[in-house]
């Protein structure tokens, strides 16, 4: 693993109103995994395979204990598809980002 600190700030968003702070790159090799912790010790994988990437703990299995949520979503302006990970306790945030970007959940997976 490699990692390449970042200084670069960049807005994103219908409006362009959503700041993003890119501090980092990682360079994985297959089979090296990074794991992020949040505030309440929920656990997310990301794993470097030979063929791609692993790019979520099972979501019938740690996903559910680290109570995450995992859905399709289209920006309906621009057709544009995106995976989402949600808390489940933040589905009330989720809604309102979702209205403000005019973004539409497809499915649940």
């Amino acid at each position: 693993m490699k990692v390449t600190k970042v200084n670069r700030d960049f807005t994103v968003g219908l409006y362009k109103n959503i700041k993003i702070n890119h501090i980092a790159n990682i360079h994985l090799r297959s089979n090296e995994q990074i794991t992020f912790i949040s505030k309440k010790n929920r656990e997310y994988d990301f794993v470097k395979k030979n063929w791609g990437y692993y790019v979520t703990p099972s979501i019938n299995g740690r996903f559910k204990i680290f109570k995450f949520r995992c859905c399709l979503v289209e920006c309906q302006l621009k057709k544009k598809k995106f995976i989402f990970v949600v808390y489940k306790e933040k589905t009330k945030q989720l809604k309102k980002y979702l209205k403000n970007e005019k973004l539409k959940i497809l499915f649940w997976i």
